[in-house]
């Protein structure tokens, strides 16, 4: 069996053919790998980014927070010298009315009604100002 002089020559072109193709793959295989290890490594610090700015976030909001609280407006009118150190704050509560039940309405329609003084009681004279009257519709809700 002898070979014919042209599958001599198509034999180690086919051969670097292939080789060349392997090649080609090989190094496409790789560029991809490195391509997919990049994106993961870019994946992986963007999530730590996004963690910190979500912590950040939910600091930032506390803070806002406790800014808007009225601890912190004393604090800081305290700090600037606007309210003295042993300052004690009064916040006003007001009150709601609760309904009574249908039975105390009725006792106390039958009731007769308390008059009036006409004379002020002795003693009362320093809690007959204008000031007082604020506190009583303050604490009281009249």
């Amino acid at each position: 069996m002898s070979r014919s002089p042209q599958s001599s020559r198509v034999s180690p072109l086919l051969g670097v053919l292939a080789l060349c193709l392997t090649l080609f793959f090989v190094i496409a295989f790789v560029s991809q790998s490195l391509q997919a290890r990049r994106l993961t490594a870019w994946r992986d610090s963007l999530a730590a980014e996004i963690e910190s700015m979500e912590r950040e976030r939910d600091d930032l909001l506390l803070e806002r927070e406790r800014r808007q609280s009225p601890e912190y407006a004393d604090e800081v009118l305290r700090e600037a010298g606007y309210a003295p150190k042993d300052a004690v704050r009064v916040v006003a509560v007001p009150i709601t009315a609760t309904p009574a039940s249908p039975g105390a309405t009725e006792s106390a329609a039958s009731a007769p009604a308390a008059e009036p003084a006409g004379e002020p009681i002795p003693g009362t004279q320093w809690f007959d100002n204008p000031n007082w009257y604020a506190w009583r519709r303050l604490v009281l809700g009249e």
